[in-house]
Formats: C-alpha cells, structure tokens, sequence
C-alpha cells in the first residue's frame, strides 16, 4: 500500500513538475517574443528616418548634377552636417541595414542564461555533477 503512494505521489509531482516547466517555458517565450517584435519595431523606425535623410541627400546630388554644382557642397547643405558627419551617418546606417536576427527562441537563448546552460547539458550530467560536488 504504501509502495502504491509513493508511485502515485511520484506520478502526480512528475506531472505537476512538467506544467510548471510548460508554464515557465511559454512566459519566458512569451517574453522573448515581445523583445523580438519590440527590436524589430525600433529598427524599422530608426530605418525610416535614415532614409528619408539619404533620399534628400540622393535628392541634392541630382540636383547638383543637373546644375553642374558640387554634389559635395549640396550634400553638406541639404543634410546640414559636414563630410564627415555623412561618413559617420552613412556607417550608422549600415549597422542598422545589417541582418539582424529577430528569432524569438534566439533571442530566448541569448536573455536567460539558465535557459541556456540548461539546454547544452543532459540532465542525467547536471544531477550527476552536483552529487560531485557535494562529495568534494
């Protein structure tokens, strides 16, 4: 009888183990997900505004070209900033323009290192290492 309790009690905390990592897993999912979106959304705002700002200066050297002037000069007045400055603002576009990834389960991956840790390592050499460590 008493074996019969202990199998039992075994089979329910087994289960109520399970829907608490199912629960944990789909919050930490969910959570990652919204991260993902959330990046995704800024990219795309910080996108947009670098490129109006390099279609105006598409814009100004077109212009300049068709008047004969100095792209450079009309670059420098139409994005109200230096040579320099344009370089700088260029590279930054790049960055964003960049493949980024936006894969919820990447970004989970990346966030929650016991996640993480977790997923490299069987659990029979997780138990095995801290009866280990226990014993030393």
């Amino acid at each position: 009888m008493l074996t019969a309790a202990a199998l039992s009690l075994e089979t329910g905390l087994t289960d109520a183990t399970l829907l608490m990592f199912d629960k944990l897993m789909g919050s930490l999912s969910r959570k990652a997900e919204r991260r993902s979106q959330e990046k995704a959304a800024k990219s795309a705002r910080d996108l947009q505004e670098k490129l109006r700002a390099l279609t105006g200066a598409c814009t100004a050297m077109i212009r300049a070209r068709e008047n004969h002037d100095d792209p450079f000069i009309a670059i420098e007045r139409q994005m109200k900033m230096g040579w320099s400055q344009f370089v700088t603002f260029v590279t930054e576009t790049e960055a964003i323009v960049a493949p980024d990834q936006t894969d919820p389960k990447a970004e989970l991956l990346r966030r929650y290192a016991t996640v993480r840790a977790r997923s490299r390592r069987p659990s029979w050499k997780r138990s095995r290492s801290r009866r280990h460590r226990r014993q030393s």
